[in-house]
């Protein structure tokens, strides 16, 4: 990680993010991002690839993955 970049280890990740079967989490070092980050640099990013392979209708897309029932914490 990028020296000075402060990550809340805290705060629970359960209910932060949408109801989708499948979350990728992709460390940049950015300290902020827009709303949709598979359009930032004109949609040439890894989130904007992960999407068109992953995404509905990609090659790898799979309506069959259950959602999640698992939960974890990371402590230090």
């Amino acid at each position: 990680m990028p020296p000075g970049l402060e990550i809340d280890r805290k705060t629970p990740l359960r209910g932060t993010l949408g109801p989708f079967a499948q979350q990728v989490l992709i460390c940049t070092g950015k300290g902020d991002w827009g709303s949709k980050i598979e359009e930032e640099d004109g949609g040439d990013n890894l989130a904007a690839d992960l999407r068109e392979l992953l995404g509905r209708g990609g090659v790898f897309a799979d309506v069959c993955v259950p959602s999640p029932t698992y939960f974890f914490t990371v402590e230090e």
